[in-house]
């Protein structure tokens, strides 16, 4: 979405993941022969992206009606294979153009589906602007908000927060139907998605607003609200599921201050061996 009358420099990115687990396939956390049924992904990530479309309509009648602030461009986008280690995502930072337009910040949106008590809102250690926008953009929808500063996260957000991108992350948490067949519409909150669609749709105004881009800072804490599902181990690498082959395992980046980039691991490499 051009928001000026002529291409402005640098782009937002707001996305979600679209795609799901199928018939399960070995994320699933059913049991028995639950493992092979439909798993629909209302939550996980329908909300998201439903969330992602709500704003680019939103924002793009925003635009006709000369509302809109015009400091960046917008791109929307819906990302596949997040389940399988964040292909979608990886894909487009990795064959960006060394002239393309650099990306301003990544807002993205991860099971917003079960508002109940609180929203999250990951990745304020990206950025110092962050706390400033998210409290401005509350002010006229009123959710209870957890913050958090965590920046490495098993989201799409990876794929941007390690090549220098500031980022944020609505999550509405995980629940008893994460990675089961029973996550399910009628379990969604839509008043909710919606006011959680509204706050990133205002930020993003703010952001519109800036004269200056976010500044990027590089994080080396981990803390334990970022797992989700059954995550328990953690690396910090970045697979790429997609470059196939069967020497080894590439790798198309690494999480700033893990265990891999501690250990000299860099994206690019290919893992062939562990443990000597």
């Amino acid at each position: 979405l051009q928001t000026g009358e002529k291409p402005a420099e640098q782009v937002i990115v707001i996305g979600a993941h679209v795609d799901h687990l199928g018939r399960g396939a070995a994320s699933s956390r059913a049991k028995g022969s639950d493992r092979s049924q439909i798993h629909h992904g209302a939550d996980d990530n329908g909300s998201g992206t439903a969330a992602m479309l709500e704003i680019s309509e939103h924002l793009a009648a925003q635009k006709q009606t000369g509302k809109l602030p015009s400091g960046y461009d917008l791109l929307f986008a819906a990302w596949s294979g997040e389940e399988l280690g964040l292909i979608g995502s990886g894909h487009f930072m990795k064959s960006r153009k060394k002239d393309a337009r650099p990306i301003a910040a990544y807002l993205n949106m991860d099971m917003v589906g079960r508002y109940r008590n609180k929203l999250t809102i990951q990745g304020l250690g990206s950025s110092k602007v962050w706390a400033g926008i998210i409290e401005r953009a509350n002010i006229p929808v009123g959710l209870t908000l957890q913050t958090s500063q965590e920046t490495n996260l098993p989201t799409d957000t990876t794929s941007f927060y390690t090549r220098g991108v500031p980022f944020l992350n609505a999550f509405t948490n995980t629940h008893e139907d994460y990675h089961t067949p029973t996550d399910t519409p009628d379990k969604i909150n839509y008043k909710g998605t919606s006011d959680v669609a509204r706050l990133m749709a205002l930020a993003t105004r703010q952001l519109l607003r800036l004269e200056e881009p976010p500044e990027y800072i590089a994080t080396k804490s981990r803390s334990k609200d970022a797992r989700r599902g059954s995550l328990r181990a953690y690396l910090g690498t970045i697979p790429d599921y997609a470059a196939g082959g069967s020497k080894g395992m590439l790798l198309s980046g690494v999480a700033k201050g893990g265990p891999a980039e501690k250990a000299g691991i860099k994206g690019g490499d290919l893992i062939i061996r562990l443990a000597g």
